[in-house]
Order: structure tokens, then C-alpha cells, then sequence
């Protein structure tokens, strides 16, 4: 039995591709830090992970989280979760409780 060659050449491109996500999510994954993910008028309630990129001057880049979503949530959920905020084993961008400003007014509050 032949398999078509176009069939293969998709199925070959395809996984490609999907190899190459999943690597470069691990990679900016893997030079990520926590940054801050809650806040309230008294300072950082609440710390989250961030890949490089996904966050900028403590804004957010929503368009890459919803690009890597599939990969952020199982990260989030399995190797940097919210608990692993304070164990030191990963970079946090602490926000001491006198420079609080400037993460609302990066939030636009």
C-alpha cells in the first residue's frame, strides 16, 4: 500500500512545526521568572510565572500568553506554580511595597 507523498510531506511539515513550539516555549520558559500577577494597595499579593518576553516593564503580553497557552498552562500548572514562587529555586521580580506605582500604572490602574 503507497501513502500519498503529499500526505507525508504535511505530516512531516506538521510535525515540524510542532516540535519547533514546543522547544521554543521550553526555551523562553526556561529564562523565565515570576513576576508580579496580583496586586493590591499594600503591594504584590500574588507573584506568576512569566516565560522571557511575556512580561515587559510588568506589563503583560497577552498575545504570546493566548499563542502559548496550550504550553503555559500545563508549565503553570506542573513546574511553576504559584507555590514555587518563594522556594528559590527560580528568578523573582520582587516590587518593593514603595515602587507599587509602577506596576498600576504599567496595569493602566
Amino acid at each position: 500500500m503507497k501513502t500519498n507523498p503529499w500526505k507525508r510531506a504535511c505530516l512531516i511539515v506538521g510535525l515540524l512545526v510542532f516540535v519547533i513550539y514546543v522547544v521554543s516555549y521550553i526555551w523562553i520558559s526556561a529564562r523565565g521568572r515570576f513576576e508580579p500577577g496580583q496586586i493590591g494597595l499594600n503591594g504584590v499579593k500574588r507573584y506568576s510565572w512569566a516565560p522571557e518576553g511575556f512580561v515587559n516593564e510588568f506589563k503583560w503580553n497577552h498575545h504570546k500568553m493566548l499563542f502559548y497557552y496550550p504550553l503555559y498552562y500545563i508549565d503553570t500548572e506542573l513546574f511553576h506554580d504559584s507555590d514555587e514562587q518563594y522556594s528559590g529555586r527560580f528568578p523573582i521580580n520582587e516590587v518593593p511595597k514603595s515602587e507599587i506605582g509602577k506596576v498600576y500604572r504599567a496595569w493602566g490602574l
